[in-house]
Order: C-alpha cells, then sequence, then structure tokens
C-alpha cells in the first residue's frame, strides 16, 4: 500500500492596505523631507505641490506593484527602475541630464571643492535639478516601498538618500530650513521603528505604528514651534566649529596657510569674493548666491588681482549718445533680490530668459558704446560683467543664465555695453513685471517695515509718502532715499559685525555708528522697497581706472555693494549709496538717464504708478515692399503704403527694435489681454511636463482599464458560449471545466463530489440528471464564493473581473 504523504505550504500573504498605507506616508516623508532638505541646503524653492505629486504618484506605484505579491513583477521594478533612470539621463528626458550636472555644479561649489570636473553654471537650475532629484526618486522609492512591505533589510533604505543627505549639510555656506530637516527625520524615526517591530506580528506591528505616528507628528510640529528656525545658533555654532578647524590648521601649517586665511575671512566678517592665484578652488565654497549679514563687518579683502579689463570704442555704434570717456567701470558679479530673517538671497524666481521679454525682441549690439573685453586672472567661479549691458548680444557668447546680463565664462569674454542703459520701450513680458519685479522685488519682512516706521529715524519726506499724505515722482523717491542713506552714518572699513539677534537694517538705521558698502545698499533696498520703487541688492567691482584702449587690472580690494531699482521702459537701473562714490555713480545712475532721456523724471514706476500696456500691433495686413514698388492705382499713381504698427507708448519710432515689430507683429501677441481679463501666461517648461506626465498616467490608466474590459468580455462570451449547449453532460462538463481553471487561477480546489459528476458526464456512456447538474453548479459557486473571503484586495478585483454569473 502506497503511503501519501500532505505537505502543507502555507502561501506568504500579501501586505494588507493598513501596510500600504503605512509605507506611503513614511515613503513620503522621507522623499520630500530629504528633497526639500537639499533644496532649501543650496537656495532652491522647489514648488511643493508638484513634488508632493509626484512623489505620491511614484511612491503609489511602487506599492500597487510590490502589493500584488509577484515576485516577478517586484524583480522587474528593482530592474526597471534604474534602467528607466539611467535613459532618461543618457537622453535627457525630462532634462534629467541637466539636472545631474547641476547637481555635481553645486556639489563642487557647496560641498567638495575638490570633486573632480568642470560644469558650467547651469540655466533654468531649480527646474532641472527638481526633475533630477524626481527620476532618483524612481530607485529610492522602489526600494523602500519593497523593504518596509516586506519587512526585511529595513535600514538599507536609507543608503540611497545618504547622497542627499551629505550634500545637505556638507554645505559650508547655507544650510537645509528647519521644516524639511523634521519631516526628513520624523521619517527616519518610523523607517526605525518599523525596524524594530518587524518581528511582531503584521498586525500589532501596524497597530504599535499608528499609535506612534500620531504622537511622532506631534512632537514634529512642537519642536518647530518651541525652536523656531530664527532663535537656532547655528552661526555661533559654526563659527565655534571653523574655530577650532583654524586652530588645527595654525598649529600644522601656519597662520600664512591659504586655508586658514580662508577660515579667518569666514568667522570674523563679510568680504567679496576673493581669490589667490595658486589656490583658487579653496576659497570658492565660501561664497554663494546668499549673504548673512549677521556677519557683515570689518571689510579688509586681499589685494589678490582679480581679472583685468580691456575697454574700446564700439565700431558700430550708431546711437545718438557720445561715446563714454569716463574712466569709472562697475562690473557686477550678482544681484540678490530676497532679504529674508538677516539673508540676502536669490530667489531664482526667474525661470529663462525667454520668459523675460516679450515674444520678438532681440536685443542689437549696435546700441552700445563701448567694447569691453574681462580676463580672469583666476578661477575664479563667478560671472564678472560690465553693468548695463542687459539688451547687448555679441555673436559667439552663450549665456546660460537667467539673467540677460550674465553669462558664465572662466576665460576672456567680450561684452557690448553702455554708460547708461537703452530705452527700448514695452519690451518686457506681463509674466516678468508681475511675477518678479512687482512681487519678488518688492517683498519686505513684515517685521522689519514695522520696526523701521516706528524707529522714528526716518525723514518727514518719507514717511508722508509712505502712509500716502503726498505725491512725489518716483525719480525723486530714488534720490531722495539715496541722499538720506548716504548721509546716515559715516563709511568705515573696520565697522563691527553687528549685535546677535538684531535685524540689520533698523538697527543700521537706528543704532549703528558706521557701516560699509552693504550696509548702505541693502538699506536703499528695504526703504525703495517700502515707497514702492523695485529694487534688489549687487555685489560686484569698482574700476576706478578705466580709459579707451587701455587694459586696467581689478583687485579684490575694489569690491563693492550697489543696488538697483527698475523703471519698465529702460530695465534695471543702479543707484549707489556709499558715502564717497557718488561721483562714481553720477556715469550710470538716475542723473546720468536724466540727462539723456529727461522723461524718467515723470516716468511712473512704482507699484500703484505703473499700469502694464502690451504693445499695440495691428490687425491689417502689410504687404511686402516689392508689392508696394510694383502696384500701382487705377490712375497709375503709386499707393499710399500701408502704416506699420504704432510704436509702444514711450517707445522711440527710430529704435531699431522697431523694425522687428514691423515684420513680425504677431510675435507680440503674448502680451495680449483679452477684453474678458483672462491670463494668457505662457506655462513653464515643469509644468508643462507635468501636465503631459499626468495625461500621459490617465491615459495609461483608462488604457489599462480598457484592456481589462476587453479580456473580461473576451473570457465571459468563450465560456457563455460553451453553456450555450444542449447536451447536458457537455453543460456539466463546461461548468467544471470552468471552475476548475477559476482554481487554478486564484490557488483553491473544487469539492470531490463536483469531480465525480463531471466524470460521470464524461465518461459512463448515460446522461447525467438535472439535480446532479443543478449539484455540480450550485457546490462550484458557492465553494468558489467562499473562498474569495479570504482574497486580498488585488485578488478581489481580478476575481470580480474573471467571474461569471451562471444561471442554472
Amino acid at each position: 500500500m502506497r503511503n501519501e504523504k500532505v505537505i502543507s505550504v502555507t502561501e506568504q500573504s500579501a501586505p494588507s492596505v493598513r501596510s500600504a498605507v503605512i509605507t506611503l506616508f513614511i515613503s513620503m516623508l522621507l522623499s520630500n523631507g530629504f528633497i526639500f532638505m537639499y533644496g532649501t541646503a543650496v537656495g532652491m524653492e522647489f514648488p511643493f505641490l508638484k513634488v508632493l505629486v509626484f512623489t505620491f504618484i511614484i511612491s503609489a506605484a511602487s506599492i500597487v506593484i510590490h502589493c500584488l505579491n509577484k515576485k516577478k513583477l517586484s524583480v522587474g521594478s528593482f530592474i526597471g527602475a534604474p534602467v528607466t533612470f539611467i535613459l532618461m539621463m543618457i537622453f535627457d528626458w525630462f532634462s534629467v541630464k541637466k539636472g545631474l550636472l547641476t547637481f555635481l555644479y553645486y556639489v563642487k561649489l557647496y560641498e567638495f571643492f575638490w570633486f573632480p570636473g568642470n560644469y558650467a553654471d547651469p540655466e533654468d537650475p531649480e527646474t532641472v535639478l527638481l526633475a533630477f532629484l524626481i527620476a532618483y526618486y524612481l530607485v529610492a522609492a522602489c526600494v523602500t516601498t519593497y523593504v518596509l512591505l516586506r519587512r526585511k533589510w529595513i535600514p538599507a533604505a536609507l543608503l540611497y538618500y545618504l547622497p542627499l543627505f551629505i550634500c545637505s549639510v556638507a554645505n559650508i555656506v547655507m544650510r537645509p530650513s528647519q521644516v524639511p530637516c523634521l519631516v526628513a527625520a520624523a521619517g527616519i524615526m518610523l523607517l526605525l521603528l518599523t525596524h524594530a517591530f518587524r518581528n511582531k506580528k503584521q498586525a500589532t506591528a501596524e497597530r504599535s505604528l499608528l499609535i506612534i505616528a500620531l504622537p511622532l507628528a506631534t512632537l514634529t510640529l512642537l519642536t518647530a514651534a518651541v525652536f523656531p528656525e530664527k532663535n537656532y545658533g547655528q552661526d555661533k555654532l559654526a563659527k565655534n566649529i571653523l574655530s577650532s578647524i583654524q586652530e588645527r590648521v595654525n598649529e600644522s601649517s601656519g597662520k600664512d596657510d591659504p586655508i586658514s586665511r580662508m577660515l579667518d575671512k569666514a568667522i570674523n566678517g563679510f568680504s567679496n569674493p576673493t581669490f589667490s592665484e595658486s589656490r583658487a578652488d579653496i576659497f570658492s565654497p565660501l561664497f554663494s548666491t546668499k549673504t548673512d549679514l549677521t556677519r557683515v563687518g570689518p571689510f579688509d579683502p586681499s589685494n589678490d588681482r582679480i581679472l583685468t579689463v580691456y575697454r574700446k570704442h564700439n565700431r558700430d555704434y550708431d546711437g545718438e549718445l557720445p561715446q563714454y570717456n569716463g574712466h569709472v567701470l562697475y562690473l557686477k558679479v550678482e544681484s540678490l533680490d530676497r532679504y529674508e530673517s538677516n539673508t540676502l538671497s536669490n530667489t531664482n524666481s526667474i525661470k529663462n530668459s525667454s520668459k523675460i521679454y516679450a515674444k520678438g525682441y532681440e536685443p542689437d549690439p549696435q546700441s552700445a558704446q563701448y567694447m569691453l573685453t574681462v580676463t580672469p586672472l583666476a578661477d575664479s567661479g563667478v560671472d564678472v560683467v560690465p553693468f548695463y549691458t542687459d539688451f547687448y548680444a555679441i555673436d559667439g557668447i552663450e549665456s546660460n543664465n537667467v539673467n540677460p546680463y550674465n553669462t558664465t565664462h572662466n576665460y576672456t569674454t567680450d561684452y557690448a555695453a553702455s554708460s547708461v542703459p537703452v530705452r527700448t520701450g514695452n519690451i518686457y513680458s506681463e509674466w516678468y513685471l508681475d511675477e518678479y519685479v512687482y512681487k519678488t522685488a518688492l517683498k519686505v519682512p513684515r517685521a522689519t517695515e514695522n520696526a523701521l516706521t516706528m524707529s522714528g529715524k526716518l525723514p518727514d519726506w518719507y514717511m508722508e509718502v509712505y502712509m500716502g499724505h503726498i505725491e512725489m515722482s518716483d525719480a525723486d523717491k530714488v534720490r531722495g532715499v539715496t541722499e538720506f542713506v548716504r548721509n546716515l552714518h559715516p563709511y568705515n572699513e573696520n565697522t563691527e559685525m553687528p549685535p546677535e539677534g538684531v535685524d540689520f537694517v533698523p538697527w543700521f538705521v537706528s543704532e549703528a555708528e558706521s557701516g560699509i558698502c552693504v550696509h548702505y545698499a541693502i538699506t536703499s533696498v528695504v526703504l525703495l522697497r517700502m515707497i514702492g520703487v523695485p529694487a534688489r541688492y549687487v555685489r560686484g567691482y569698482v574700476d576706478t581706472r578705466s580709459y579707451d584702449y587701455s587694459e586696467s587690472i581689478i583687485f579684490a580690494s575694489q569690491a563693492h555693494a550697489w543696488f538697483e531699482f527698475f523703471v519698465p521702459e529702460y530695465g534695471w537701473i543702479m543707484g549707489d549709496a556709499t558715502p564717497g562714490y557718488a561721483q562714481d555713480a553720477a556715469n550710470f545712475n538716475i542723473e546720468a538717464v536724466s540727462k539723456v532721456s529727461p522723461e524718467i523724471e515723470t516716468a511712473a514706476f512704482s507699484k500703484g504708478n505703473y499700469t502694464y500696456e502690451p504693445p499695440e500691433t495691428t490687425a491689417e495686413t502689410t504687404e511686402t515692399e516689392e508689392t508696394t514698388e510694383t502696384s500701382l492705382n487705377e490712375d497709375g499713381t503709386t499707393p499710399t503704403p500701408t502704416p506699420s504698427p504704432a510704436a509702444p507708448e514711450g517707445q522711440d519710432p527710430s529704435d531699431p527694435s522697431r523694425e522687428t515689430v514691423r515684420k513680425h507683429p504677431e510675435l507680440y501677441e503674448s502680451n495680449y489681454v483679452s477684453p474678458s481679463g483672462e491670463d494668457n501666461k505662457e506655462l513653464t517648461e515643469l509644468e508643462k511636463k507635468f501636465i503631459i506626465l499626468f495625461t500621459a498616467i490617465i491615459a495609461a490608466a483608462i488604457a489599462v482599464w480598457l484592456l481589462f474590459m476587453l479580456v473580461k468580455l473576451s473570457f465571459a462570451l468563450y465560456w457563455q458560449n460553451k453553456f450555450k449547449t444542449e447536451n447536458i453532460n457537455d453543460k456539466a462538463i463546461a461548468y467544471y471545466h470552468y471552475y476548475r481553471l477559476m482554481g487554478r487561477i486564484f490557488k483553491f480546489s473544487l469539492p470531490q463530489n463536483t469531480t465525480d459528476i463531471a466524470e460521470k458526464a464524461a465518461f459512463s456512456g448515460g446522461d447525467i440528471s438535472d439535480k446532479e447538474l443543478k449539484m455540480l453548479l450550485t457546490t462550484c459557486r458557492e465553494h468558489m464564493k467562499a473562498c474569495s473571503i479570504s482574497f486580498t484586495r488585488i485578488k478581489l478585483i481580478l476575481f470580480s473581473l474573471f467571474n461569471i454569473n451562471i444561471r442554472g
């Protein structure tokens, strides 16, 4: 007699819905925490909603794949995620390759200056960097969700977030914001708790995590409330760390070591970028698109040579201005447009230069008075450009920066420039004016504004204008603020750093005894913004030995800071309130512009005074010049030419850009405002890609649903055709075959009595009874229904698709 051994195999059950929700929550905490942690550490303002949507979609998709409990699908995702990431980088899908290069650029600039490779200053860094981080998260999400759902090797998931963590905390210039750090920390704690509970029953572990998650979230919020970011002593801590490092360096290499000098500058006060020819890369990580005003103090830069500037006349110049024969040039490094928490930074609000101007506008180099050749003497890592190059372009020079006058080159570069900005008329886009000029460039912290207005130090005329009691031309507002700030305190290179915890600008206005250029520049910016004049902070160098057809050397000691304000038909105009610089700035500021264009005295450019008017176009179709020359009226006379489009208000009809308007009026339609007031702003590249991705996801979901419906319909039609037979035996066999197939698909066996009835129908040679047929159908149906109670949700979805309601 044969002995049969029954082996019971327990199949691993699929994760529950509660487990999937916990996994999604932890994955979202980790992804959003580390992405925003890194973004804030390099000065990026990623759109919160977009990051949330992208990470949710990726996390949810990974969870669904792993919840199907199919080993092949999970393995496929582990292969597919990195392959997709690699293909996105190779073919630069969604600008992922550009994002990787941007990521490496910031690694070299802010974290590890010895990092190999040279990376260009990125174009539209915020968008491409976010695209890279989202693509990178494809792999991280696949691993994180798998280990959490399977409760195996859970801590290993943190390895995928380690690069972002290192790059966030290793930044020696900036630091990540408090909130994303707390979010990431909460995600890490929950992940480690999941690892700690891995040996408990799944239901018990999930219940414990849910109980802990609420107080953990509460603790995170309380931490942010009790210890707000502005009260952190991070600057003092950083100073102590740098001092300790400097002591070790001094002990081993002496105080003259370049690293020791670099650390001394970082500890003791502000200085503009200064670079040593021999050790240039050492200095570059100390300077960025942020300036901490709590460290602005004694100004003692080195006398290192920075660059040379060669000036000559522009032979193609066809303007009405006389050639500039002055000996002063302002050379710009960067402009910072946000003042918040005693920090100056760049908001990166301008996504790309194509959004600055109305379509069709092309700068004309012939409007430039002179040409400059800038040659860096060290690998500075910064851009140095002459002021008022906003509307000029030289053939062969590529501009990868959002600033229209800022190119990135570490070698000799030619620029076309002018002593005053060229009046171009209304060539700016409505988006640029609304979102950047009259929003970003007008922001003042409420606490700063209140402290200044209540200080009693502001002049009477200013307070009258601020409260709207008197009217003053916008040009006079700029003059008045410049004069007031210039006369506040004497200039002193040995000005002490501000006391700890004070608001920099109100402190300088009310309590300081002296200042350097930084004090006067940022104070001018804040006071101009408070009365509606868009302004921003600028730093760079001042060349006081510039002459035609001669080369001048710029030293680090010539570093300087000033401000600029925006006039819609001119662009950004410089101003300098630092004592002793009035004569130098007179070649470039509002006074210089007024001499050339007196109409700027009555121009309205402050918020509330300026009204945007789109460039005028004509609906009439003009004929070509050839047609006009050959066409005659019936009486033989030459017809009157069709008038060209009128110049935008305030634009000189002789302006070369008018030719572009006349020939291509349709290029200006991007600024058209419909009578209904609808906004016709163009979508950003990221928004377009998001819409495309969202549409693709919806289309894919619909396609999958249609495919399942097609399979269900085909499956049902096939078996219904089998069930239509008149022979009772064939009908019983068809029923049995259908339920046996369902048993194989969903892993259950049919009762023995149904198998006996089916065998009788197939091999007995006689017909079975109606009672037996009904018993077979009822038993199979009820048995399958009972088995389906234990199915997972995914199995139930599939079961509902393939289940056929058979009526016996």
